[in-house]
């Protein structure tokens, strides 16, 4: 089984990123109060993705050097709050790796992630199941299968740009930018996350149209730091990396039920390495069939047709080195054997209570994470043997 996971490597080159940004922005350039109130304006056009329905293509095209890889996902998605669920193909683009058929589901107990080649099987053999990190799943799903154009970037804890702009310390700046001819406020500030540039709308609804989102050094980046990754890559030679930068470009904007939703967008992401090289990565996101708001999602059933007694990989636990065992019994992970002699408390104690408040949100999500095979750059492929 393929657990999926998204390196977002890859975009335009940094002058490409870099738009138009000249004067003072209607008046009120740098005004905080202002552009607070534009900020939050945005995020409450972009939080109606918050409940939705809608199918899901992204085209990505993965290059570095001589390298280029591409892949395609199809995907069904549903979003009520913060349960999830994601189901359908992915093609890896790459000799060797054969198509995919996935689901991720999150309900209020559990996140739980499976996959399978349909050529061979007619269902999954086994999963991977979340419990005490489902949150991080749940915002790592929301920053990959579309999210950037609901205004998600990575490594944001789960918030969306705008969001994390309001809440930054640092005062924000605003000039007046274009885009296709239409005028703009560019909102530019720095945060614990990255530096973030959005380009709003004059016209109301107030909504972006581009952003650009960098990283440095001490940014994080895939649970680390980009100097913690550049350390890492260090070891594999010229896979160092230096900074990362995402840019959101072509967003298209469609009437749904008479508000605007974005169902388009292009994601591109450079990753600049030691050695000067940059591993480019592009995606082309497509929604289509969209329903929007609670009503159209309210009865969509969050519960996974993962088979009764299938093998589990439990990631609450370390099962290489525990010798534990788990299966898929009454839709939670239960520990069935060890081959390692423990006391009992310590085996109680890998499982936490779905029921016990420990301070947590329990309304979290499973993240399906959008596959990025790149062979050619040196990255692993995480691959879990659940029959």
């Amino acid at each position: 089984m393929l657990i999926r996971s998204q390196l977002h490597l890859t975009a335009a080159l940094a002058a490409v990123l870099i738009a138009h940004v000249p004067t003072a922005c209607f008046g009120y350039a740098d005004d905080q109060a202002e552009i607070e109130s534009l900020l939050e304006q945005v995020l409450a056009l972009q939080q109606r993705a918050d409940h939705y329905s809608a199918d899901f293509t992204d085209e990505a095209v993965y290059e570095w050097k001589d390298s280029t890889d591409r892949f395609r996902n199809e995907l069904s998605i549903v979003r009520h709050n913060k349960l999830l669920d994601v189901a359908g193909d992915i093609w890896l683009g790459r000799e060797g790796f054969p198509a995919q058929r996935i689901r991720a589901v999150v309900n209020e107990k559990v996140c739980v992630q499976y996959s399978f080649d349909p050529e061979k099987f007619d269902a999954a053999k086994g999963g991977v199941a979340w419990v005490k990190k489902r949150d991080a799943q749940l915002h790592r799903t929301i920053e990959v299968d579309g999210g950037p154009l609901d205004g998600y970037g990575d490594e944001t804890n789960g918030q969306r740009l705008a969001e994390v702009l309001l809440e930054a310390e640092d005062p924000k700046s605003m000039k007046e930018g274009e885009i296709n001819g239409i005028t703009c406020a560019v909102v530019e500030g720095d945060s614990n996350v990255g530096l973030i540039m959005l380009w709003i709308t004059k016209d109301v609804p107030h909504r972006v149209l581009r952003y650009r989102f960098a990283k440095d050094s001490d940014d994080p980046l895939f649970g680390k730091t980009i100097a913690e990754l550049g350390k890492m890559g260090a070891k594999y030679g010229n896979m160092a990396i230096k900074s990362w930068t995402a840019m959101l470009d072509d967003i298209v904007y469609e009437s749904v039920d008479d508000e605007l939703f974005p169902i388009a967008g292009r994601l591109a992401v450079v990753n600049v390495m030691e050695d000067g090289t940059e591993l480019q990565q592009t995606h082309q996101y497509n929604r289509t069939n969209v329903r929007v708001g609670i009503d159209a999602v309210k009865d969509h059933d969050f519960t996974t047709d993962l088979r009764e007694g299938a093998n589990i990989t439990f990631t609450d636990d370390n099962v290489a080195d525990s010798g534990n065992n788990y299966a898929w019994v009454d839709g939670f992970p239960k520990l069935i054997s060890t081959d390692v002699a423990r006391p009992p408390a310590d085996l109680a104690e890998l499982v936490e209570d779905p029921n016990e408040d420990n301070g947590s949100n329990k309304w979290v999500i499973l993240g399906t994470i959008t596959v990025a095979l790149l062979a050619a750059v040196g990255f692993t492929v995480w691959k879990t043997n659940a029959g």
